[in-house]
């Protein structure tokens, strides 16, 4: 396969290990000598190739700390021309001299994790230095260091392709690496690969110094999503005895109970999470549900109500938190359910329920719409920062900021566009509409605090 060939293959970052080139069953055959590395050095090489043919892209995470991009990026195309050339000690001293000047740029770690583990292999192979097998050790573990930091990056970035790839590089050094076995397999979990999660954490929870408690829920969770319903109560009861104050535990034992039509366990369990995280919403629109599926219908709205209650509170304090805004939609649904079924069942009086029903549909509406602002900003977000900061994209930020009440942001951003242009008509108007909001507030400050609904 030529070079060419193995870039477009591995230019892709499918969610699959199988398809990505890094079989979940591979394990590298150490040999020193000239002996074949086996599958090792063929997929490796292959990598190598990818991280050569990026360099006609930008970096990624590079962020705000590097002083020149156009700088950086021509010392990283260097690096990258020097990996096409087989010259790899030059291209990781160009690359540790970038990651000084960006230590969180993703492009920057990975690569270097690779370039170290590719010099551990051709080290391992000189049996003229009767310290190779040291030496190659050595940079093996430079290479694990800096796979799991690209790991982590690529976290941040909701990478979860590159993410699940550096984990299993790590794997196919050390198959019994713990934070790499547990990387896996919440990525596994977390892309809906239930059976593999499973397994994964099965191997984990082999190793006895590891995160005993959060492997257990995840198992868990992962027995949930399997629909496995009595293995999701084994695994979460040993989550629950190895971390008794962890209101997460309880709430997916609920959920459990719930499924295997034990109602009694589930309530027990839904209020033994909500003692341990009184002011958690979640826990509370859980029980809401559970209640309604009794028969419990005062009490499940009651419910309802105070999970609406809290999730207000949240975003009073964090009012761009976009999850946070997901949730509440989700929660004026059970309110609404709740409400539904009261009238169907003439539990109450028609005229005030009628009243509370039409009052949530309103408060979902607004939180939805809340919600496109922030996944609007969340798109703008993901442009490069020398995008971020041209005029048309900072006067899209601020009119949604604007809409998403986070008028501090929507002032510091109106800021930004005068430096560019002293006499934007619209950033002015923008100004003066946050200022006369401020004057006319009793406490005198802009704010970011208009919840939704």
């Amino acid at each position: 396969m030529n070079v060419i060939a193995q870039i477009e293959l591995l230019k892709q970052t499918p969610r699959d290990s199988r398809a990505s080139g890094w079989p979940t069953g591979y394990r590298r055959r150490h040999v020193v000598g000239g002996a074949s590395v086996g599958a090792g050095m063929v997929m490796l090489m292959m990598a190598v190739a990818l991280m050569a043919g990026s360099a006609q892209a930008q970096p990624q995470g590079a962020g705000a700390d590097v002083p020149s991009r156009s700088d950086f990026q021509a010392q990283f195309d260097a690096a990258m021309e020097a990996v096409q050339r087989g010259q790899y000690q030059d291209a990781r001293l160009t690359l540790e001299a970038l990651l000084q000047r960006s230590p969180n740029d993703l492009q920057v770690n990975r690569s270097l994790a690779i370039i170290y583990d590719r010099l551990s292999m051709d080290i391992r192979q000189n049996t003229d230095d009767p310290n190779a097998g040291d030496k190659a050790d050595a940079l093996q573990e430079q290479a694990v260091k800096f796979y799991l930091r690209a790991a982590k990056l690529a976290r941040n970035e909701d990478n979860t392709g590159t993410v699940e790839q550096m984990y299993n590089r790590v794997l196919a050094i050390n198959p019994s690496h713990a934070e790499a076995l547990l990387g896996v397999a919440d990525i596994l979990s977390e892309t809906n690969r239930v059976f593999q999660a499973i397994e994964r954490y099965k191997e984990y929870l082999k190793n006895p110094a590891g995160q005993q408690d959060k492997a257990y829920l995840e198992l868990g969770k992962a027995y949930l999503a399997g629909k496995y319903w009595l293995q999701a109560v084994d695994a979460l009861k040993e989550a629950g005895k190895l971390d008794t104050t962890n209101a997460e535990v309880d709430i997916n034992l609920a959920q459990a109970y719930f499924n295997l039509q034990r109602p009694n366990e589930a309530r027990s369990a839904a209020e033994r999470a909500i003692s341990k995280a009184p002011e958690a919403p979640e826990h509370r629109n859980a029980l809401a549900l559970l209640l309604l599926s009794h028969g419990d219908i005062g009490e499940a709205l009651e419910s309802a109500n105070k999970a609406i209650e809290l999730a207000k509170q949240k975003l009073m304090r964090k009012p761009d938190d976009g999850e946070l805004l997901r949730q509440m939609s989700g929660y004026y649904e059970t309110q609404m359910r709740i409400l539904r079924t009261m009238l169907v069942e003439n539990e109450g009086n028609a005229v005030d329920l009628r009243l509370q029903l039409a009052q949530a549909i309103q408060d979902q509406s607004a939180a939805n719409q809340q919600l496109s602002f922030h996944l609007a900003l969340e798109e703008l977000d993901k442009l490069a920062a020398e995008d971020q900061g041209k005029l048309k994209v900072l006067l899209m930020r601020a009119a949604l900021e604007m809409s998403a009440y986070r008028f501090d942001d929507a002032a510091a951003t109106c800021q930004r566009i005068l430096k560019l242009d002293s006499d934007n008509a619209e950033a002015k108007k923008m100004l003066r509409a946050i200022e006369g909001r401020s004057s006319s507030s009793s406490s005198g400050s802009t704010g970011n605090a208009k919840p939704a609904g």
